[in-house]
């Protein structure tokens, strides 16, 4: 029997954050354009901190970022295969239906 409950790094980290005094400090720094290598997953990784602070405004406006650069990166690429691999991308389709339920 295993004395430890299984969970991803994902949601223990999310866990850990309801409890942290500055985890909308740290969603802000995420959205800091001089540290965004992946703006995707940056935007979508502040947007679930403000989610799971209940700062639902700034969570739909990172939402928005989220999508916007998405979209952005998305159309940039010509080639019809390596578009619908891009579009693949786990984060790219969570984000899709998290747009979509918005």
């Amino acid at each position: 029997m295993d004395r430890w409950p299984k969970v991803t790094l994902f949601e223990s980290t999310l866990g850990n954050l309801r409890t942290w005094h500055m985890p909308v400090r740290l969603a802000r720094q995420l959205e800091d354009p001089e540290t965004l290598y992946n703006p995707v997953a940056h935007h979508w990784i502040a947007h679930r901190v403000y989610r799971a602070v209940s700062d639902e405004a700034r969570a739909a406006a990172a939402l928005n970022a989220a999508e916007k650069s998405y979209q952005q990166r998305r159309d940039a690429i010509g080639d019809p295969s390596l578009r619908a691999s891009f579009e693949a991308i786990p984060l790219h389709r969570e984000l899709s239906v998290a747009v979509l339920s918005s």
